[in-house]
């Protein structure tokens, strides 16, 4: 049990942790380093803190080695990507697997960002390419913008914590990477055609629905 100490967790366990063991810190940060526990808070919170202990342990150039293994499987552009002047509707990734790849890659950084986004001129800088050249591979894969299927992902893990938790608005809209509680539900109204309350409503209905069904069969 724990007793004392400092800890972090993900968003959606942070106040049952706290109330399961009022004699700790829960800490609304990305990972802790207590004497006692190491924690961390959600995918991108685990990446920073194995970065961290990288660079204390191996130094700084062994940490630089585990982000480009971790961020980008496979080979990696040394430098950014100059769009190609002779053909500016294809993206100049090295044809169609190269940029599924670059789409995979940026995705899995997507993912790992839900709680603090970044730009889309970061992850193409990650990935060492233009952000144009992000975009049109995104585009030529019927996939939109980056920017969109961005908040896609961070919409997604919205329905997520509204019907499997009992987090508090603000609480989900500060998981999902919304700032702001008044700008989370216009955003979230406008692409569902629903208010977080109503949201939150119809989806434990369904899922008590679909539970009762599975324990008659």
């Amino acid at each position: 049990m724990l007793t004392r100490g400092r800890v972090t967790v993900h968003p959606e366990y942070r106040q049952f942790l706290g109330e399961l063991y009022p004699a700790i810190d829960v800490l609304h940060e990305r990972w802790v380093d207590d004497p006692l526990v190491l924690s961390c808070a959600g995918g991108s919170g685990a990446f920073d803190c194995a970065l961290s202990v990288s660079a204390i342990d191996l130094g700084d150039r062994a940490r630089d080695r585990v982000s480009d293994y971790l961020l980008i499987p496979g080979d990696r552009p040394k430098g950014p990507v100059d769009d190609d002047p002779a053909d500016r509707s294809k993206p100049r990734t090295g044809g169609a697997g190269s940029a599924a790849r670059l789409i995979e890659q940026a995705k899995q950084i997507m993912r790992a960002h839900i709680e603090e986004p970044v730009s889309v001129p970061a992850i193409a800088a990650t990935l060492g390419v233009h952000q144009r050249t992000l975009e049109r591979a995104f585009r030529a894969a019927g996939m939109g913008t980056p920017l969109g299927h961005f908040l896609d992902l961070r919409l997604g893990r919205t329905q997520e914590l509204l019907t499997q938790t009992t987090l508090p608005m603000l609480e989900v809209a500060l998981a999902c990477g919304f700032g702001s509680a008044a700008n989370f539900s216009r955003v979230f109204k406008r692409r569902f055609g629903l208010t977080l309350t109503r949201h939150r409503q119809r989806g434990k209905v369904a899922f008590e629905v679909r539970f009762m069904s599975e324990g008659e069969d």
